[in-house]
């Protein structure tokens, strides 16, 4: 079937491979923030407590994160189409039998299927930005990419938290399933792996599967999981990306109405606040990246400092809440720099392996996500003398507690932003 691209303008066509792409992650995204706003109803449906709604929770990361080399490779060797085609059909099926879970089991398969559908959207739209834009642009174009997560995480915790109020959690991931069968469509007709005419620069990656034998892709390993750029740069984003799965897309509700005795709406649209800094930060950041020859490292200390700050200012629990809300929105709008830590990764890397090399960036994201998640659950349950599955019998101490976790991630990504080195150009 040849494809419906050549009814469109030449210079369109990147923009709506891309887009429809970037759909299918603010689709995801959705999925994967939905528990935030559903936490109370699912631990009590399941009978699980806070820590088990941790680990719960922390299967879609383990999953994601541990797909994400697999999927480097993939889509280094095949492009992104296929693997996006297949992950949008595990992902819709994740969310219809999540919504029909009642066992535990059967819970933890359903949201390991989004997890797995999910490792594929981040990795496949970068990737076709590296296959049909301008190399000086990827940094503004990854941005742009977190930036419709955070718009998909921002109004999807808003719109699924209020819509709570009038449907079950169960209908409400239910209906999202025909949303995946949506994306699946426009994916099969609009995706397309590369341009007919690649530029000059681009070589011919499309042609070449680089990863042919195994003694090629170990070499590849070697080289990647031996840069220290990429593995402080990797590290970097996993630690600052912990303000979005483990802060606003799951703790984050339950921490703000125990601590300042608000409805779960009002604590959900402080949360997502988060998600808006982001919105804003992720372009912002992104274009001085992309205009500021070499500033990929000063960045990323500078957003490291003012989030380690933040984060303390909000685990002393000001009584003042446009301050928190202020707190929020700045935490979010620093963690842009994580796209410039993205770009600094691939920068140290040959272009040919970027794939895999934003992949293992991923991978850290995702595991030490996997990690914070139930971390913080097990730090809330920490003074307990009975586990149940209500969020309600938690203290604010519990809370204030696990919020500490925060700001020591945050000084660790500040000590992997001050001994990384800015590469002083794209790798050959």
């Amino acid at each position: 079937m040849r494809s419906l691209l050549r009814f469109f303008p030449s210079k369109l066509i990147p923009w709506i491979v891309w887009g429809i792409a970037v759909f299918y992650y603010l689709y995801e995204y959705v999925l994967r923030i939905s528990p935030a706003v559903m936490v109370a109803e699912i631990m009590h449906s399941l009978q699980i407590d806070a820590a088990g709604m941790g680990s719960l929770s922390a299967v879609y990361f383990v999953v994601y994160g541990v797909m994400q080399i697999p999927v480097g490779i993939l889509v280094d060797n095949y492009g992104p189409k296929r693997p996006l085609l297949c992950a949008a059909l595990l992902i819709t099926l994740g969310s219809f039998l999540f919504s029909y879970s009642h066992i535990l089991l059967l819970s933890y398969i359903s949201r390991g299927l989004i997890g797995f559908g999910s490792s594929f959207g981040y990795l496949c739209c970068l990737k076709l930005i590296v296959n049909w834009f301008q190399s000086k642009r990827f940094a503004f174009m990854c941005s742009l990419v977190n930036m419709v997560g955070m718009i998909g995480a921002f109004a999807g915790e808003i719109t699924l938290s209020h819509l709570m109020s009038g449907f079950t959690w169960r209908q409400l991931l239910f209906s999202l399933s025909f949303v995946g069968i949506l994306v699946v469509v426009l994916l099969f007709l609009f995706v397309k792996n590369f341009p007919s005419k690649l530029p000059h620069n681009k070589g011919n990656i499309h042609t070449t599967k680089i990863f042919t034998n195994h003694p090629s892709l170990k070499r590849t390993f070697i080289k990647i999981l031996t840069s220290k750029e990429v593995i402080l740069s990797a590290i970097f984003v996993a630690l600052i990306y912990c303000t979005f799965d483990t802060i606003a897309a799951l703790w984050g509700t339950s921490y703000l109405e125990k601590t300042y005795h608000l409805s779960r709406n009002g604590a959900a649209d402080i949360s997502s606040l988060i998600f808006l800094g982001a919105i804003i930060g992720f372009p912002f950041i992104g274009w001085l990246t992309s205009h500021l020859q070499n500033w990929h490292k000063r960045l990323m200390m500078i957003a490291a400092t003012i989030m380690f700050a933040t984060a303390i200012a909000i685990w002393l629990a000001p009584s003042n809440l446009m301050l928190v809300r202020a707190l929020f929105l700045l935490l979010g709008f620093c963690a842009g720099s994580t796209a410039t830590a993205t770009a600094l990764a691939k920068e140290s890397m040959p272009l040919e392996i970027s794939g895999i090399t934003m992949s293992v960036v991923n991978t850290s994201l995702v595991l030490i996500g996997a990690v914070s998640q139930p971390v913080f659950g097990y730090l809330l349950e920490l003074g307990k003398q009975l586990h149940t599955p209500e969020v309600s019998l938690l203290s604010i101490a519990d809370f204030h507690r696990a919020f500490f976790l925060m700001p020591c991630l945050y000084i660790i990504a500040l000590f992997c932003a001050f001994f990384v080195k800015q590469p002083k150009e794209q790798a050959r």
